[in-house]
């Protein structure tokens, strides 16, 4: 089995994310930094992320946890702050799959099964996942219709969200966003992009999982059936 579908069956992260953890020279084989991404892993060798023994567990688990503002979902964190896994009981090795950053809240997925991950995150299955987004001023019909068919937020980074205006609280105006591919910060990016501001952004959805009964901060163990079924993933 080659070295980053081994790591991603381990739980440490998806193919992507093991490759460059490859390529840091944090993954050792028998004893060996390994950097080369052709390396195939065989019955009986040792590997290990920085000093710690991985293996391909067991049993994997799923979560479907409603995170609130302030947490992380990066794997590993020098400056201490508040991780995501945090708020997971357990004792497997789970992350989630994609990221919200820092201060934006909602429906995370997390677990130890690197290679479903990976086929969550896979553009040719095209998740929706849903957002309420918050602004102090209007978008216009036409920028909506232009974000709608596809535009720039960076060189060579081309965009599409399904944006509506569905209410106004608080003195914000209210947005609904749905996306079927993430990239880094796309919804604060694309508002940026019309020089405003998101204040607050929650994702309520993603595939066909809610957070309903779910309570900010607390999580719910889902089955990797469950997750086929709903995100229709084969």
């Amino acid at each position: 089995m080659r070295i980053n579908k081994y790591l991603a069956h381990c739980g440490v992260a998806s193919r992507r994310k093991a490759e460059a953890l490859i390529l840091d020279g944090r993954i050792t084989v028998n004893g060996r930094i390994i950097r080369d991404l052709a390396v195939t892993i065989s019955e009986g060798d040792k590997v290990r992320l920085d000093e710690s023994l991985v293996t391909i567990p067991q049993n994997f688990e799923y979560y479907i946890l409603h995170k609130p503002k302030g947490y992380i979902c990066t794997s590993k964190d020098e400056l201490g702050r508040k991780n995501v896994t945090d708020l997971i009981k357990t004792n497997h090795r789970v992350y989630s799959v994609g990221r919200l950053d820092k201060e934006t809240t909602g429906l995370l997925i997390l677990t130890d099964d690197g290679d479903l991950a990976n086929k969550m995150l896979h553009p040719r299955f095209k998740l929706e996942r849903k957002y309420y987004a918050y602004t102090k001023e209007q978008l216009h019909a036409k920028d909506l219709d232009k974000i709608k068919k596809g535009i720039f937020i960076g060189p060579r980074e081309r965009v599409k969200a399904d944006i509506k205006h569905v209410g106004f609280d608080k003195g914000k105006y209210k947005w609904r966003v749905i996306l079927r591919e993430g990239k880094n910060r796309e919804i604060r990016r694309i508002f940026l992009k019309y020089n405003q501001k998101v204040y607050n952004l929650h994702r309520y959805a993603f595939g066909g999982f809610t957070l309903k009964g779910i309570d900010r901060s607390k999580s719910k163990r889902i089955s990797k059936k469950e997750i086929m079924t709903r995100l229709k993933i084969s």
